[in-house]
């Protein structure tokens, strides 16, 4: 399996996850019509479960938030009524790019975390895409170059966070090297945050509770 499919499978792997902790919540409360509680009972007592309780808010501006035990998250701009603004986004799947994009936006910076098994991977991924990238095999002089930055970082650099890590590639890979890994830009095991999973899989649960008492 290589990054990009480790990507894929962890998205859906908490896509899911997050999917089941809200499976349960239902609207405590409308505080307003812009202002939803979503919580859940316990199954055994009927108390209210505070995993998970969190408010979600659409501003006058079309801003929504989502705070409480997750978050906080701001999804920014939707439009129309406060419920048009909690389905422009809980309707939406595509986690990596739309979502993150309005995350992004409304939290002024992207909504990532690192994750190290994945940042290997892609390490790894980097000497396969190079031969295609140089049109060299695997006994140029480039390729062992990048190899041995590359079993470098991954046993002494990966585990010490995405900055640290770039930091030793960028001052160790040199000439078309340095090139093939930054000239795009360089993202190596930045993924998707919790938080911005499981905001969204809130919103998306508000918005089929109030789809379904239409």
């Amino acid at each position: 399996m290589n990054g990009l499919e480790m990507r894929r499978e962890r998205c859906t792997r908490m896509k899911a996850e997050a999917k089941k902790s809200f499976s349960r919540h239902g609207i405590r409360e409308q505080i307003s019509p812009r202002h939803w509680v979503l919580q859940s009972r316990y199954p055994d007592t009927d108390k209210w479960n505070s995993a998970y309780a969190c408010n979600i808010i659409v501003t006058t501006g079309g801003q929504l938030a989502v705070v409480g035990d997750i978050g906080p998250m701001v999804f920014a701009y939707g439009s129309g009524s406060p419920e048009s603004v909690v389905s422009w986004m809980g309707e939406h799947s595509d986690l990596g790019y739309y979502v993150a994009q309005k995350a992004h936006i409304g939290m002024g910076g992207a909504q990532e975390m690192y994750d190290v098994d994945i940042a290997e991977q892609e390490l790894d991924d980097l000497l396969d895409e190079y031969m295609g990238y140089s049109g060299e095999g695997d006994d140029s002089d480039g390729y062992r170059a990048l190899k041995e930055v590359v079993e470098d970082a991954k046993q002494f650099y990966v585990g010490d966070g995405q900055q640290r890590l770039l930091a030793y590639l960028y001052e160790n890979l040199h000439g078309n090297l340095h090139s093939f890994v930054f000239d795009d830009g360089c993202n190596i095991g930045m993924v998707e945050s919790t938080s911005l999973i499981y905001c969204h899989a809130a919103v998306a649960r508000l918005h089929s509770l109030l789809e379904k008492s239409r």
